[in-house]
């Protein structure tokens, strides 16, 4: 059993909680995010460092899986060349062992204590849950930001979303409706309207796997990706972009019982989100992949690895030029 350690740039969230605790053989790899000073197999940073941290392992056992997309956040070399191998839905990143997909965000549902679930939910509790009895039908979340032309587009289509249907839609969200848990958003409504803030081919964000854990009807607007990977009619596709077109797909979905039509690929999705798009099962087939390039290495040795924040921008200056050296001389 392979010893991988996360760094995450969100400490506080509770990702331990997507691993199953009653499902065996789930993945023959044992997951911390703290180190003991033990050596380990792996060193998966989520994001960014927060501080300057030293493992027992060799470089080219180190991963970098990036998180925010290409129009909020650049991984500059300078910082991605630390690390022994990038997952990245980025098409600009340039690393040479690079692989570009899902980033496996963590999900946001029910991460918190809420109305609609009293306590955080794990993979087992998630897993066990049958589809309610809806009460509400149609929500959508929107933060208030607006940075991004994604950023304010999204704002733009919620104000049509609010004309459009009225009563029937309640929009949540930072600066809007805000809430304990995106789970209050979402397990008691029929359908949920998923906005991605940066539509990058793989670029999927938890929103779109948030709706299913909640077994909601989505519609999407985001990466293409999902097209791919979830069963054809598990969700419906919209353009935020294209707001008269758009809503006319959600009335046409709603007029039509989607939601009730749909629940089998509804739950189909939702497995596919808890075990195959759950980050941990992702890291599981990284390492795999990982550990076939560096057979030559011994899993774990004496040797010590630092890694630096993407802010020490000098230092990993200097550290890639030495590095550079020395493979020239």
């Amino acid at each position: 059993m392979a010893k991988i350690l996360i760094t995450n740039s969100v400490p506080t969230e509770p990702i331990l909680r997507q691993i199953p605790r009653r499902v065996a053989n789930w993945c023959n790899h044992e997951f911390s995010l703290t180190s003991t000073g033990e050596a380990v197999d792996a060193w998966v940073v989520y994001d960014n460092l927060l501080i300057p941290e030293t493992i027992r392992i060799d470089r080219r056992r180190t991963m970098l899986v990036t998180a925010e997309p290409p129009s909020i956040r650049r991984y500059r070399s300078v910082f991605t060349s630390q690390f022994g191998s990038v997952r990245t839905s980025h098409a600009a990143v340039d690393h040479p062992n690079v692989e570009r997909g899902h980033e496996a965000q963590p999900w946001h549902y029910g991460m918190h204590p809420c109305q609609s679930h009293p306590q955080i939910l794990d993979y087992d509790a998630l897993a066990s849950f049958a589809p309610p009895a809806k009460t509400k039908l149609l929500s959508v979340i929107s933060s208030n930001k607006v940075v991004t032309d994604d950023h304010r587009q999204r704002l733009r289509f919620v104000e049509k979303l609010k004309s459009a249907f009225g009563d029937q839609i309640d929009v949540f969200g930072r600066g809007i409706r805000d809430m304990p848990d995106k789970a209050d958003a979402i397990w008691n409504y029929k359908y949920h309207i998923a906005l991605e803030n940066d539509h990058s081919e793989y670029y999927m964000s938890e929103k779109l796997l948030d709706g299913f854990l909640g077994w909601s009807f989505p519609f999407y607007s985001g990466s293409t990706y999902a097209d791919d990977v979830f069963p054809k009619g598990s969700f419906a596709r919209i353009d935020m972009y294209d707001p008269d077109r758009s809503i006319a797909t959600i009335q046409s979905n709603l007029q039509s019982n989607s939601y009730e039509r749909s629940l089998e690929s509804i739950g189909k999705a939702r497995t596919l989100v808890l075990d195959e798009l759950n980050l941990f099962a992702v890291l599981c087939k990284a390492f795999d992949s990982m550990n076939s390039r560096v057979l030559e290495l011994p899993p774990r040795n004496a040797k010590s690895t630092t890694l630096l924040p993407k802010r020490e921008s000098v230092r990993l200056s200097v550290r890639r030029l030495m590095r550079a050296m020395s493979l020239a001389a």
